[in-house]
């Protein structure tokens, strides 16, 4: 199953309560004629960003309930929250490759920074899955972009990996190389750090806290269609011959 964002997922297979999930670290872009995108926003599987909310929800799976979030969405902590109290216990993350961000950030390491936060705050499993820039898109925007090698040959640009629900890596993930990240994952293990700590449960403050959300699918236009009214001839009166005259 491909992400938007060119990174690519896997159906896993199921062992009992032991499930095999993967994330696959790859090249995006292979078409020298297509365009990659800026930046993924919660503007079309899951569209908060200049859509709706109609698709931010948990789904049941093989797995297990699972929600995904894409690129900076999964820094929105409200759209994080929304996905956890309907039971979440998989978060897929995925991110393209950004070699063109300053200098002074580390992309790899924000991108997994995201997905600790995540998995630690909901006591979750997150996989993550990112977009990375081969040679051969470098070569292909070179035509472009005679620069294109300085921007994209940058380090520390994309991270994929799955985090467990106590924040930590459960395997070793990959940064910047193309590959797969195998891993085994134990919904059981989601229990015991919920009981600790359940921001979606006893640890929340519903007396306090209201948090609503619309889910209602929405139009980027409502077009209203039928006969025009017909005139009120009555509202004003019409002159009759001698006021003309």
């Amino acid at each position: 199953m491909l992400c938007r964002d060119g990174a690519e997922r896997t159906q896993p297979r199921v062992a009992g309560r032991a499930l095999q999930y993967l994330a696959v670290h790859r090249a995006g872009w292979r078409d020298p004629g297509q365009a990659p995108q800026a930046g993924a926003h919660l503007g079309g599987e899951t569209d908060l960003d200049g859509g709706d909310g109609s698709s931010l929800r948990v789904y049941d799976t093989e797995i297990g309930p699972m929600g995904g979030l894409a690129c900076g969405e999964n820094t929105n902590t409200l759209a994080r929250f929304t996905l956890l109290a309907q039971g979440e216990l998989v978060h897929t993350a995925s991110y393209i490759s950004l070699p063109v961000a300053p200098k002074d950030y580390d992309m790899a390491e924000a991108i997994k920074l995201r997905s600790m936060s995540h998995s630690f705050e909901g006591k979750v499993f997150t996989v993550t899955a990112t977009s990375t820039v081969s040679d051969e898109i470098i070569t292909a925007m070179e035509e472009i972009r005679p620069d294109a090698r300085d921007m994209l040959e940058r380090k520390s640009s994309a991270y994929s990996g799955i985090i467990g629900p106590d924040g930590r890596e459960v395997v070793p993930g990959l940064i910047d190389d193309e590959g797969i990240v195998y891993a085994e994952i134990d919904l059981g293990k989601c229990i015991q750090p919920k009981q600790m700590h359940d921001i979606t449960g006893h640890y929340n403050r519903f007396d306090i806290f209201d948090l609503r959300v619309n889910q209602v699918p929405q139009a980027a236009v409502n077009l209203k269609t039928g006969p025009a009214p017909a005139p009120d001839l009555s509202a004003v009166p019409m002159p009759d011959d001698s006021e003309e005259s």
